[in-house]
């Protein structure tokens, strides 16, 4: 199927799984580091999707109840944090 959607686009999935307190993120053209209460664990930018190169992702998998993920490329950086010991209302 082709959405006729010219350019590159980056894109970073996350899932945190509550029950064993494992963060999952999986990037395509974004660097990555994710930093947790035990560990620090970063992942280099590959090819954007939209690129004529063949798609390859990089991911990680950690477990942790406190953590903090830089995401970044050549223009923009944002930090997601989270913790899981915290109650929304």
């Amino acid at each position: 199927m082709d959405l006729n959607i010219k350019g590159q686009f980056p894109i970073l999935l996350g899932y945190f799984y509550t029950e064993s307190k494992t963060i999952v993120l999986a990037s395509v053209g974004l660097n990555v580091k994710l930093k947790t209460e035990n560990k620090e664990v970063e992942l280099s930018s590959s090819a954007p999707l939209g690129s004529l190169q063949s798609i390859a992702y990089q991911q990680i998998m950690e477990k942790g109840i406190d953590w903090q993920c830089k995401i970044w490329n050549h223009k923009h950086r944002m930090t997601l944090m989270f913790n899981s010991l915290v109650e929304i209302l």
